[in-house]
């Protein structure tokens, strides 16, 4: 024979699942805001400020994580997880431009290093 659950077991969890949900149940992004932090200082670091389009990612960066903590201030946590994301996208891409421009530099010096040993070997 079956055991029918009463309703007094489920209604606890499916209640408690409820207020989670209507409290924003998503804990607080500190794992994602110091990693969005961290990408920003390794933007910094590798130069992203030197390069207009990288400047310009680095504000979008620092503008998302001053948003997210405000969004975490308010409890709205999922959002604020979400702006978080998109800052340390911003940020790493900051660092790719700036490592893009660094090598693209760096080619363009070797290939005129080239140009006057050819120069100078004729």
């Amino acid at each position: 024979m079956a055991e029918v659950i009463g309703w007094g077991r489920l209604a606890a969890p499916l209640l408690l699942g409820l207020g989670m949900l209507a409290c924003g149940g998503v804990k607080a992004p500190q794992t994602e805001m110091a990693t969005a932090q961290s990408a920003v200082r390794a933007a910094e670091v590798g130069g992203a400020e030197e390069i207009p389009k990288g400047k310009l990612h680095l504000k979008y960066a620092r503008e998302a994580i001053q948003r997210a903590a405000s969004l975490m201030e308010e409890k709205k946590n999922e959002e604020a997880q979400r702006t978080l994301a998109r800052a340390q996208i911003d940020a790493e891409y900051a660092v790719a431009i700036a490592e893009y421009e660094t090598a693209r530099l760096e080619a363009a010096a070797l290939l005129e290093k080239i140009e006057e040993m050819k120069g100078a070997a004729k």
